[in-house]
């Protein structure tokens, strides 16, 4: 696969992931104002915990760090 395809599939990825993200979101909302809101609340740790370690973890494997590419300005300023 070209780097062109790469690009293309790296971005197609990312829009199901966030479609994704975004209903898991709309969904753990509600769930905050009743007794599910610790569940709820280790669910998102846990994710974003793993999210987190894979790409550190990647990191390391490849020599490239991801994170230290990516302006958070950029991502505040939105």
């Amino acid at each position: 696969m070209d780097s062109k395809n790469e690009l293309s599939q790296v971005k197609s990825n990312m829009t199901r992931a966030m479609a994704l993200i975004k209903e898991a979101v709309d969904t753990s909302l509600p769930l905050l104002k009743n007794e599910q809101k610790r569940a709820v609340i280790h669910l998102w740790e846990k994710f974003l915990g793993e999210f987190f370690f894979h790409v550190k973890k990647k990191g390391r494997e490849s020599g490239s760090n991801l994170f230290s590419h990516i302006s958070l300005w950029r991502i505040r300023a939105k």
